[in-house]
């Protein structure tokens, strides 16, 4: 297995990452199209083109996005509702998935209306402001109760998706392109880094060249089960129902908020893994 390689769009980088899944990260959306044909000029297997732009949805140059590659789209804030409206159109048919801070009730509010408007959405759940958990619990409820049509909201779509008893635990950190054992980072130079449980970073130990070979298996394996060190001394995490789909994501804060979202997440996920049960016909007068 290979790691999924969040690299800059830096050329003389990229014909180093031939045949490698690959997430491109951009800060400019006019480099968009330039980065999907760059994926295929060196034969770069694209996961996706990650935009990070410090300004709000609303705000987003569309003009220069592709309608058909697969985009991550990170921005501070939705913005007002009546700069959105006009170009709602363009934005449903980008292959986009929009990444959102997700701490206070106003930021949960404004996902939930963009996943109402079909878009599909990621909150960032983890951040330096207070986190409201009682509006992150009814974001997830919302994600995976709500039985009108809406957009995902990631990570707790991303749970309910992939959610299976016989495979756990499940790392949510895959949404935001974090989750140890899957991917690595590389600078301009290729230099490589890990990411680790607690939110960081670690040199990793072998060159982009190395990636295929079976010394990364093992360097993925050790790290994709590196969630076990919750366990090693008493931390709250360990008695929480929702680790299984967590993996301590939260442990810098752990405490009765996030179990109560995780719980939540887990809740979700497993009643859309349940069998469905046919609706009733109901009476007729």
């Amino acid at each position: 297995m290979k790691p999924v390689v969040v690299a800059p769009c830096h050329r003389p980088l990229l014909g180093r990452l031939r045949d490698l899944p690959v997430v491109l990260r951009i800060s400019d959306p006019a480099r968009a199209a330039e980065a999907v044909a760059a994926a295929d000029e060196f034969h770069l297997n694209l996961t996706c083109v990650y935009l990070e732009t410090g300004g709000e949805l609303a705000d987003l140059p569309l003009d220069g996005l592709p309608e058909t590659a697969p985009l991550a789209v990170r921005v501070s804030a939705s913005g007002p509702m009546r700069r959105i409206a006009p170009r709602l159109d363009r934005l449903q048919r980008l292959n986009a998935r929009f990444y959102l801070p997700a701490r206070t009730r106003a930021q949960a509010a404004e996902i939930r209306v963009l996943s109402s408007l079909g878009l599909h959405t990621a909150a960032l759940l983890v951040g330096p402001e207070p986190a409201d958990w009682e509006a992150l619990c009814e974001l997830a409820v919302y994600s995976c109760y709500n039985a009108a049509p809406h957009g995902d909201i990631d990570p707790f779509s991303f749970i309910a998706r992939r959610y299976d008893l016989h495979h756990l635990p499940l790392d949510p950190r895959a949404v935001w392109f974090e989750a140890p054992g899957k991917f690595v980072e590389a600078d301009e130079t290729g230099a490589l880094s890990a990411p680790r449980f607690d939110g960081g970073l670690e040199p990793f130990p072998l060159a982009i060249e190395e990636l295929g070979s079976e010394a990364v298996e093992i360097a993925l394996n050790e790290a994709r089960s590196s969630w076990r060190e919750f366990f090693i001394t008493p931390h709250p995490c360990q008695a929480c129902e929702g680790f299984r789909v967590c993996l301590g994501l939260f442990a810098a804060e752990a405490g009765e908020g996030c179990r109560g979202l995780m719980t939540e997440a887990l809740e979700g996920a497993e009643r859309a893994a349940a069998p469905r049960v046919a609706p009733v016909e109901p009476w007729q007068p």
